[in-house]
C-alpha cells in the first residue's frame, strides 16, 4: 500500500529538523518589510531610530541579506549558476550569522545603555523577529549537535 505524506507521523526530531527551512523564508521576508516600513515618514528622528531594539534586528538582517546577495552575484558570473542549488548563496546555512549579528547588536545597545525600545507595532514585530533569528540559531547548533543538519 502506498502511503501519502499526510499518513506519516511525524516525530520531534523530524519537525525539529524542518524548523529552519518552514521558518526562515518568512523570518527573512518580515524583517526586510518591517524595516522598509520603518524608514517611511513619519518616523522618529535617526537618533532615536538606531536605539530601538527591532529596527536594529531588521537593518542587521537586511545588511547581512544584501551582503550575501552581492557576493552571491560576485560568485556566479555565469546565469546558468542561479538555477543549480548552492550557487553561493546558501541563507539557510548562514542563517546563524545574522542571528549572531542581532545578538551581538542587541548586547552592544543594552550594555552600553542604548537600549530604547518604542511602544510601537513595528518595533514590537521587529524584536520578535530578532527573537526568532535567536532561536533559529539555537535550533540550527541543536541539529549540528544532534547530527540531523
Amino acid at each position: 500500500m502506498n502511503r501519502g505524506v499526510y499518513d506519516r507521523t511525524w516525530t520531534l526530531p523530524d519537525l525539529i529538523a524542518r524548523y529552519p527551512l518552514a521558518v526562515m523564508p518568512w523570518v527573512l521576508t518580515l524583517s526586510v518589510a518591517i524595516l522598509v516600513l520603518r524608514l517611511r515618514a513619519p518616523r522618529p528622528r535617526w537618533r532615536r531610530l538606531v536605539r530601538q531594539p527591532g529596527f536594529v534586528a531588521c537593518g542587521m538582517v537586511t545588511a547581512w541579506l544584501i551582503i550575501m546577495l552581492v557576493s552571491g552575484l560576485v560568485g556566479a558570473p555565469d546565469a546558468r549558476r542561479w538555477i543549480q542549488p548552492g550557487f553561493g548563496l546558501d541563507l539557510v546555512g548562514s542563517t546563524s550569522v545574522a542571528g549572531v549579528l542581532i545578538l551581538g547588536a542587541w548586547t552592544l545597545l543594552y550594555v552600553g545603555g542604548f537600549w530604547r525600545p518604542e511602544k510601537s507595532r513595528l518595533d514590537r514585530a521587529g524584536r520578535i523577529l530578532g527573537a526568532s533569528w535567536i532561536a533559529l540559531v539555537l535550533v540550527l547548533y541543536l541539529l549540528r549537535d544532534l547530527g540531523r543538519q
